[in-house]
């Protein structure tokens, strides 16, 4: 008779605990709803079980930058994808194939270089965050062939309460709505809110024709009224950037002009990093009245900014033209001087 020698009992605390497994669209909306900072946590997550369960060489922590850096990520992206391709095999398990891991590849680094262009080139709110949409599409695309392998290995399990850790729970549920209103406002809203393109050389005028605005660069439109003020502006018009436009204000004849310009630099500290401000007053031309320019430049969230307010008085009532531009360095650079020219174009209706 022979006897039988059983494999040891492997105890389940000796075991690599790994990330639980997620619903799809569960990982979606976690790499979605972060502005893909969760991408971040993520690669440091999935390395780590790569190195847990199969042996692999890597150094967690240092993954945390790889969704940071573009470079990084052409160098270190086909690195985890052939990890996991060799796992794969090691447990006899179907991957993609050569062609789905390349387009995966490019997609995911084109979308990386996207974002790099992002800091130093204004791009539409939309498009980014369409690169966003498919940023997290492609890892949690991933995250799914991931979870087949963590599945083919014994393990314990962490106990996540409907797919999400407890920290999870906040991105999500204020991100859903916070990610739906930013596509609505800054988004739809203003694509909407162009209601006609304004061709070089176009007037525009106040409802009562007291005032005018000449158009004289391209790429602006002439929006509804409240796409950017409280309701209270006589017309607007939006540039070809996000965060550019102008909006004609009436005030209170009981309002000196030192009194509106020292009022409006005070709103300019509140709204954004001022750096410095100016004024300089000229007659107005044709008559003995004096108007006010008023400059204040900063930065706002980073990105060089310029508010403009043009005072002009039109019999006893003082009107202003307000421009706001906020955009990143080399389109400010592009940008300053035809928003600076176009700042100087109201005055008096002309029949």
């Amino acid at each position: 008779m022979t006897d039988t020698v059983l494999p040891p009992v492997t105890e389940p605390e000796s075991l690599p605990a790994l990330k639980p497994g997620r619903h799809i669209a569960l990982e979606f909306l976690l790499h979605f709803c972060t502005f893909g900072i969760y991408t971040c946590f993520w690669c440091v997550t999935a390395t780590r079980d790569l190195k847990r369960a199969f042996n692999k060489e890597f150094t967690p922590l240092a993954w945390f930058l790889v969704p940071l850096v573009f470079l990084a990520q052409v160098f270190m992206l086909p690195r985890l994808l052939s990890a996991i391709e060799e796992a794969e095999q090691a447990q006899n398990l179907k991957g993609w194939s050569d062609w789905t891991n390349r387009l995966w590849l490019i997609l995911t680094c084109g979308i990386g270089l996207f974002f790099a262009i992002t800091s130093k080139i204004d791009i539409s709110v939309g498009w980014v965050l369409f690169g966003l949409f498919l940023w997290a599409g492609c890892f949690a695309l991933l995250n799914k062939r991931m979870d087949s392998l963590r599945d083919a290995v014994a393990n314990p399990r962490r106990r996540y309460f409907g797919g999400y850790a407890w920290w999870h729970w906040p991105f999500v549920v204020l991100g859903v709505p916070f990610m739906v209103f930013l596509s609505y406002n800054m988004v739809l809203t203003p694509f909407l809110a162009k209601v006609a393109p304004l061709a070089t050389n176009t007037v525009i005028t106040d409802e009562q024709q007291v005032i005018q605005l000449s158009v004289v660069e391209s790429g602006w439109h002439k929006v509804e009224i409240g796409t950017f003020s409280d309701g209270s502006g006589l017309f607007e018009i939006a540039g070809p950037l996000d965060f550019q436009y102008f909006i004609a204000f009436d005030h209170d004849p009981d309002y000196s002009l030192t009194d509106l310009a020292q009022w409006r630099i005070g709103q300019n500290y509140e709204d954004f990093n001022v750096k410095s401000c100016s004024e300089n007053r000229t007659l107005s031309a044709g008559t003995l009245q004096v108007e006010s320019f008023v400059t204040c430049k900063g930065t706002s969230m980073g990105d060089p900014t310029i508010a403009t307010h043009h005072f002009i008085r039109v019999d006893d009532q003082i009107y202003e033209l307000y421009g706001y531009l906020s955009t990143t360095k080399l389109t400010y650079k592009e940008q300053e001087a035809g928003f600076l020219r176009q700042a100087q174009g109201i005055k008096r209706y002309e029949q």
